[in-house]
C-alpha cells in the first residue's frame, strides 16, 4: 500500500528568472553550486532491517543548495523476501563504483558516501574539503520533462549528473525484513541522467507518479572519485520559472 500526494504544482517560485531580449521570452530556473556544496548519498533498501534508521536520520536533514542528500534504493535485497519500489540496477552499480574507488570489496546498506567518500558517521556533516569546480545550469521543467542545459565548462574527463528526489514517500512493506513496517523515505533518487564533459544538456522524463511539490532536482559533477560540484532546486520553483516562459 502506498501514499502519494495530489500531482500539483506549488507556486511561489525563488529560484532566479531570467528573461531574454528578443522576439519571444525565454523563462529559465539558473543554478549555481556554491562553494563548499556537499552531497550525500545514502545507499538503502526496503528490504534491509538496518534501513530504517538510517532512513529517518536522512529524514531530519535540512536540504539547501550546501547540502544536497539523495537516497538511492538498491536491488540487491530484492530477491529477499520485498522488491524495492524505488530500486534499479544502476544505483546498486553507482554504490559499487564508489567502493571501488575506496577499495573496498563490497558493498553494504545502509551506506553512505560524502562528495564521493565513503562517510560512516551520522554526526555534523562537515564542509567539504575538496578543490570545487564553477558549475552553473539552467533548467526547464514541466510535470512531464526535465532539461538541464549546463553553461559552465568542465574538464576533459568530468561527468556530471541531474537527477529527481522526491521527499514524504511511504510504504507498508508486507514481507521480508521489515514485513509489517511502514517505512518512510525522503530525498529518494527518481530519475537520474548523466553525460560528459562533452555534452552540454540532459533531459529526462519525470516519472508520473512522482508528487511535483515534494521534488527536486539535483545537479553534480564528478572528477576521478570525487564530487566537485552540487547545486539543487526544488522541482516546483524551475516548473514555475518554465511556465512565465509561456505567459
Amino acid at each position: 500500500m502506498t501514499s502519494r500526494s495530489a500531482r500539483s504544482i506549488f507556486v511561489g517560485a525563488a529560484c532566479s528568472i531570467a528573461l531574454s531580449v528578443g522576439a519571444a521570452r525565454a523563462s529559465t530556473c539558473e543554478l549555481t553550486a556554491e562553494p563548499g556544496a556537499r552531497l550525500l548519498e545514502l545507499y538503502t533498501s526496503e528490504g534491509c532491517s538496518s534501513c530504517p534508521p538510517a532512513d529517518r536520520y536522512f529524514s531530519r536533514l535540512q536540504a539547501d543548495k550546501r547540502l544536497i542528500p539523495l537516497a538511492f534504493h538498491v536491488d540487491y535485497w530484492n530477491d529477499l523476501g520485498w522488491p524495492d519500489r524505488f530500486s534499479e540496477p544502476r544505483y546498486a552499480e553507482r554504490q559499487r563504483r564508489l567502493a571501488a574507488n575506496q577499495l573496498r570489496p563490497s558493498v553494504y546498506t545502509p551506506g553512505y558516501f560524502l562528495n564521493g567518500m565513503e562517510w560512516r558517521s551520522q554526526s555534523e556533516i562537515p564542509d567539504s574539503a575538496t578543490t570545487m569546480l564553477a558549475l552553473q545550469v539552467r533548467i526547464r521543467a514541466t510535470a512531464q520533462q526535465v532539461q538541464v542545459k549546463r553553461v559552465s565548462k568542465l574538464p576533459s574527463g568530468a561527468v556530471w549528473y541531474a537527477a529527481i528526489s522526491e521527499n514524504g514517500l511511504k510504504t507498508q512493506v508486507a514481507r521480508g525484513e521489515n514485513a509489517g513496517k511502514l517505512l518512510r523515505h525522503d530525498f529518494v533518487v527518481r530519475a537520474l541522467s548523466t553525460g560528459s564533459a562533452d555534452s552540454d544538456t540532459l533531459a529526462f522524463p519525470v516519472p508520473s507518479d512522482v508528487s511535483l511539490e515534494n521534488a527536486a532536482v539535483a545537479v553534480w559533477v564528478e572528477t576521478g572519485a570525487q564530487v566537485r560540484a552540487a547545486t539543487r532546486s526544488p522541482l516546483s520553483e524551475c516548473m514555475a520559472a518554465s511556465t512565465a516562459a509561456e505567459r
